[in-house]
């Protein structure tokens, strides 16, 4: 797993928790813009990624047992594919 390289003599450093949290809050970012992203007014779409901030880190929790990371990965790289494929039908 990804985050098996963020342990040091067995634990887990803030400094490496920080970046497993942003890792996961950008991928959720990602997997919001290319799947679930309508238009929306500047304040109600800063409140989303907002609320996407604060509910990345109960998954940030979650990742270091479980591969939440690679998870988000593979979704983003599905979402992609998809909105890719879309664009180049219509």
């Amino acid at each position: 797993m990804i985050t098996d390289r963020l342990f040091v003599d067995g634990e887990l450093t803030f400094g490496a928790f920080l970046i497993l949290y942003l890792i996961t809050a950008v991928l959720l970012g990602l997997v919001y813009k290319l799947g679930f992203e309508r238009r929306l007014p500047v304040l109600k779409a800063f409140i989303v990624y907002v609320v996407l901030a604060i509910g990345a880190l109960p998954l940030a929790f979650l990742g270091i047992a479980l591969p939440f990371i690679e998870a988000l990965i593979i979704a983003v790289a599905m979402l992609a594919i998809v909105r890719f494929r879309m664009k180049k039908a219509s």
